[in-house]
């Protein structure tokens, strides 16, 4: 019963936690509208054509009004919209003295379809889960909590990336392991491991970016952060990217450690230091492998359209691996790998000096 509390208490003060002004006011409303009826493509200037499309407001205090929009079609297919009649939509309506002075297209309304997936993965863990599997969710809830209410308002105000993302990546971390273990000796001694991987990995990212002279331009939305102004260190940023890109996978690593000694001390209360932390090395050993490379495997799949246009132009490695972009992949995936890899011994230790101790 403490333990829901402590969930439920969790989750209110994050989201009722005060947002940070970070958006501007354009004074336009997003709200869904379903297409009605699409007129055929009527030729407009310089190649273009233009829809003009009949649409009825389902959202907000314009809802259940028809209003048309014009979808412009340019050739191009990264902008283009392909739209159908019954499709739902997202409209930007310019709103000005309580009255509707224009609405246009913003984007396809693919919220249902994520909301359908959204609900397949909580089936899913909750079937097969059962109470671990909602102790999970809530763990995931929290973390995203962390991380829109508190971590990306932070940023955007020009706090310290690193120490704001390693606090916070701690905070995380200690959340999901009191979620879903509750606070034991197996607990702590993962929170241990996870800690010291996450500084370790940290600290080697701005170690190895400052001297590779990373800029935090090779960010894929750089340009788009710098466009904000203010005083975004873009830099840090890159830096908390890296630390929060390993967390899942440290945790991971670090709870298997201590879960797999928690059970061998199980198995025979009077086993010593010595063999419970080769128990913890050994389990680790095994999955150190396996988690170095999902942590490589994610890294480059998100890299993959990059490396795919770098591959077609056949350049010497020597100029691949030298550039920002590359560079910075580079040191994310193996400092990341580090911490994990310092996660092991560090959490077998902990474990290991626990589960023997002669005050059980």
């Amino acid at each position: 019963m403490k333990k829901y509390l402590i969930i439920v208490l969790a989750i209110c003060t994050l989201w009722l936690a005060p947002q940070f002004p970070y958006t501007d006011d354009y004074g336009e409303t997003n709200v869904r509208g379903k297409v009605l009826h699409v007129l055929s493509p009527l030729p407009g200037d310089n190649e273009w054509q233009e829809q003009e499309i009949i649409v009825r407001i389902l959202d907000g205090e314009f809802s259940g009004e028809t209003r048309t929009v014009i979808n412009t079609i340019t050739g191009n297919p990264r902008y283009d919209m392909q739209i159908e009649t019954a499709d739902i939509i997202i409209l930007s309506l310019n709103v000005s003295e309580n009255k509707l002075k224009e609405a246009h297209i913003a984007e396809y309304g693919r919220h249902r379809y994520l909301s359908a997936l959204g609900l397949l993965f909580i089936l899913f863990l909750i079937i097969l889960g059962q109470r671990k599997g909602i102790h999970s969710l809530a763990a995931l809830g929290i973390t995203i909590l962390i991380i829109v209410r508190l971590l990306i308002p932070l940023l955007l105000q020009g706090y310290n990336p690193m120490l704001i993302t390693t606090s916070l990546a701690c905070i995380i971390a200690g959340a999901t392991l009191l979620i879903i273990s509750g606070w034991n000796r197996k607990s702590l001694a993962a929170f241990t491991g996870i800690v010291g991987g996450l500084i370790l990995a940290g600290t080697l990212a701005y170690i190895f970016g400052s001297l590779t002279r990373l800029t935090g331009y090779g960010l894929q939305d750089a340009p788009l952060l710098q466009a904000l102004g203010g005083t975004l260190n873009l830099k840090g940023i890159l830096y908390s990217s890296m630390i929060l890109g390993a967390l899942g996978a440290i945790m991971d690593v670090a709870v298997s450690v201590a879960s797999s000694q928690e059970q061998v001390h199980l198995a025979r209360y009077d086993i010593d230091f010595k063999y419970l932390f080769k128990a913890g090395i050994a389990v680790g050993r095994d999955i150190m492998g396996t988690m170095i490379n999902t942590l490589i495997l994610a890294y480059a799949g998100g890299a993959l359209p990059f490396l795919m246009l770098i591959m077609s132009q056949r350049p010497a490695l020597l100029k691949i691996i030298n550039q920002d972009f590359v560079s910075t992949e580079i040191i994310r995936a193996l400092t990341g790998s580090i911490g994990l890899i310092f996660a092991i011994p560090l959490t077998a230790l902990v474990a290991a000096l626990m589960y023997s101790s002669p005050k059980q």
